[in-house]
């Protein structure tokens, strides 16, 4: 049997037609992106602050932005970190301008979870929550809480972008209760050295006082001889 000699150009050309047909397709299907930033403000044991987190709450506040061509049906998990724990009374998200969304609100162990069926592109939704700082951080920024936006892509896919805080935390418990034992310390050998002036202060003295009495007596055993 003569084999044809065109079947293999045609097995090729098919699958370049449907290799440009699916690309056609992905490109025709509207895109959807997510951006956002966050900041951070925390008091601590500083009584001068007048910020509104008081105290040792850390207020977070942030936005984040859907852009692109298409909505999406996010779930907003809203959770503190390691070394924190969510207020979860305080979170709260805000849809920016006039555009109206309703969200369903759970909670989930130590986390906040938003739902909507759709958040259309173009819009820019502000998220504000407090943690409390429970210790065991070590030195440098610490990570106060984070913001997970997860989503469907028109296309399908699921994707996840994160938005987690990070704050110095110079006025947490630890910092502050090493700056005073270093004070204590720094006092303790200021003190030690004060003592060890006052006794060679009194030491002095009573030589001095030695040194005039023995004078007084020399002075005196002269007068005895002169007479």
């Amino acid at each position: 049997m003569r084999r044809n000699p065109f079947s293999g150009r045609r097995t090729t050309i098919l699958a370049i037609l449907i290799t440009i047909i699916v690309l056609t397709a992905d490109a025709g299907i509207a895109s959807a992106a997510v951006s956002g930033s966050f900041s951070s403000s925390y008091d601590g044991w500083n009584d001068g602050s007048s910020s509104d987190a008081r105290g040792h709450e850390i207020q977070v506040t942030g936005t984040i932005e859907v852009t692109g061509d298409s909505a999406v049906n996010p779930r907003i998990v809203i959770q503190g970190a390691d070394n924190t724990v969510l207020d979860q009374s305080s979170v709260q998200v805000f849809v920016e301008g006039d555009r109206s969304i309703n969200f369903d609100r759970s909670t989930r162990e130590s986390a906040v979870v938003y739902r909507a069926d759709e958040v259309p592109a173009g819009t820019t939704l502000r998220v504000e929550y407090r943690t409390y700082y429970i210790g065991g951080a070590d030195s440098g920024d610490v990570t106060v809480g984070e913001v997970n936006f997860n989503y469907e892509t028109p296309g399908g896919s699921s994707q996840q972008e994160s938005f987690s805080t990070q704050n110095a935390l110079e006025n947490r418990p630890e910092n502050v209760i090493d700056s005073l034992e270093q004070q204590t310390d720094q006092g303790e050998t200021l003190s030690t050295a004060q003592e060890i002036l006052s006794y060679v202060g009194i030491l002095a003295v009573i030589f001095v006082i030695l040194k005039l009495g023995l004078s007084l007596v020399r002075d005196g055993e002269d007068d005895d001889i002169d007479i």
